[in-house]
């Protein structure tokens, strides 16, 4: 039995309950997302757009992390956020909120996943990590951004 399996229930399609806990994840995160505002989620939630890992103590306000994502029309999935929470941390729940996004992506057709992620945080490892491959820099508002992409296989077949 691996680790993660001790720490995180489920990876779910976030309800409405799950709002207080995902501002607050958003909220110790702002240096790496930026400010996330409450309604913002709230409109990922109604959309649902937005996958939350939840800690095996069932509490639905205490995440161990959260992904926040939206299908365009075309056939990308765009990943706005991802967070997991410290006590959470490299317990393979990012890669297990990512495969839930690949899966969506996968049962929707889509053939992409991109994100863009500040080129001076430690995140750019991890989807390096996880496949994504890096297609430019362009630069941001505040600092440049790596941008990612990651190719959504037709087979792509989960083993738990």
């Amino acid at each position: 039995m691996n680790v993660q399996s001790h720490l995180v229930s489920s990876v779910m399609v976030a309800g409405e309950q799950h709002l207080p806990g995902a501002k607050q994840l958003a909220d110790q995160h702002k240096r790496e997302l930026g400010f996330v505002n409450r309604e913002i989620l709230r409109k990922a939630i109604a959309a649902q757009s937005l996958l939350v890992a939840l800690t095996d103590c069932g509490v639905p306000t205490q995440l161990a992390g959260m992904l926040h994502f939206y299908q365009r029309r075309d056939d990308i999935v765009t990943l706005y956020s991802i967070a997991v929470a410290e006590p959470y941390r490299r317990y393979g729940i990012g890669s297990l909120l990512f495969e839930e996004l690949v899966h969506i992506a996968h049962i929707s057709g889509k053939a992409y996943i991109r994100l863009k992620c500040p080129t001076d945080l430690p995140a750019n490892l991890f989807y390096e990590k996880l496949g994504l491959e890096l297609i430019t820099v362009e630069e941001g508002k505040q600092r440049p951004l790596n941008v990612w992409c990651y190719k959504v296989s037709k087979q792509h077949v989960f083993v738990s």
